[in-house]
């Protein structure tokens, strides 16, 4: 979805930037506890971006010292009951599935919203690339092959639209 956003957001014009009040931050919400807040959830236009994994060399060159003081001869504490969470992953997996409902139903106010942000960030020296195109999350051995096809292209597509534009000079 969000790969068609922004093959969405490439047809559309850029909105003008209106910069907020000095000193004017938005305000911050706490994460909603229940599915009643006040406010719709809102479809998220990036990807997370996988830090470098750090390896710590072959298990065999580490050495396997235990010291045995009294942190170590002290019973674990028990381990916190998963049936606690429960509750807050339900509706967090509820308020994620109700944001991408809504970005399926109207895909063009998203690829405004993204050009909105796109616009606020454009002063930054280096701007963020909203998708990780080299892994996409989601394609793997299990996706069939023509599903693999489609996704490829639009991610093609989308790459394309981060591209500076050619020089007409």
């Amino acid at each position: 979805m969000r790969r068609a956003i922004l093959v969405v957001a490439s047809t559309l014009p850029l909105p003008v930037h209106r910069p907020r009040a000095e000193g004017q931050a938005p305000p911050r919400n706490p994460p909603p506890t229940s599915l009643q807040s006040a406010r719709r959830p809102v479809f998220c236009l990036t990807e997370p971006v996988r830090p470098p994994r750090k390896s710590s060399g072959p298990a065999t060159a580490l050495p396997r010292i235990t010291i045995l003081d009294d942190a170590a001869l002290q019973p674990r504490p028990p381990k916190k009951d998963p049936a606690a969470d429960d509750r807050a992953l339900a509706v967090a997996l509820q308020r994620r599935l109700i944001a991408l409902e809504d970005a399926y139903a109207d895909p063009v106010r998203q690829a405004r919203r993204y050009l909105r942000r796109r616009v606020r960030e454009g002063a930054a020296a280096t701007p963020r690339v909203p998708l990780a195109f080299f892994r996409i999350p989601g394609s793997g051995p299990h996706m069939p092959p023509r599903f693999r096809e489609v996704l490829s292209a639009l991610n093609g597509m989308a790459m394309e639209t981060l591209l500076p534009p050619p020089d007409s000079s």
